[in-house]
């Protein structure tokens, strides 16, 4: 696949798998885009379908003819402006930033969808986290806990229930600190 990026590089090259040859030229855009589904889109996957098509959404069409703030709003972001500017054939340096969080997250089993498997879970992405910040030679002065249900269908546009907390300090990276912290929240 040949494109004006690597976006549309991707979508080409998809066009005629396994062995043809597709070219997607700036002065194509965005006809050619027009017969795809939204999901034939590299980084749009099946929540985000949904929720653009919840937005109303739901051909190439209707996606490419959005506004650069129409697309950040679908997106709820940045995401959303270098989707649009990717889209109209755009090459965009991506850069990277400097790190100022450390995250961590996990999908519980349904053998741990409870209060002491999500705790269990919670003391090892904490561990994680700690060792990744001495490794890195940074000290959090925050750490905040977000655990969200999947009680609400996704589908349906309702919003799953969320819980957490956020704790501020001054300066750690002891896994006993936040193990602590872990026992408080729970």
């Amino acid at each position: 696949g040949i494109g004006p990026n690597i976006l549309l590089s991707k979508v080409a090259a998809d066009m005629k798998k396994p062995d043809g040859l597709t070219v997607v030229d700036s002065t194509s855009l965005p006809q050619k885009l027009y017969p795809l589904d939204i999901q034939d889109i590299p980084g749009i996957g099946p929540r985000m379908a949904q929720r653009l098509r919840l937005k109303g959404v739901n051909t190439m069409e209707k996606l490419t003819s959005q506004t650069e703030q129409q697309m950040h709003a679908l997106w709820g972001g940045i995401l959303g402006e270098r989707m649009h500017r990717l889209l109209k054939g755009e090459q965009i340096t991506m850069t990277r930033s400097e790190t100022k969080s450390i995250s961590h997250q996990h999908v519980l089993p349904p053998k741990d969808r409870n209060y002491e498997g999500s705790k269990m879970i919670a003391m090892k992405l904490a561990h994680k986290a700690a060792v990744r910040l001495r490794k890195a030679k940074f000290v959090a002065r925050g750490m905040k806990i977000d655990i969200k249900c999947l009680e609400t269908d996704y589908r349906s546009g309702g919003e799953a229930p969320r819980y957490g907390e956020d704790f501020k300090f001054h300066g750690s990276q002891d896994t006993g600190y936040f193990l602590g912290l872990i026992e408080e929240y729970y």
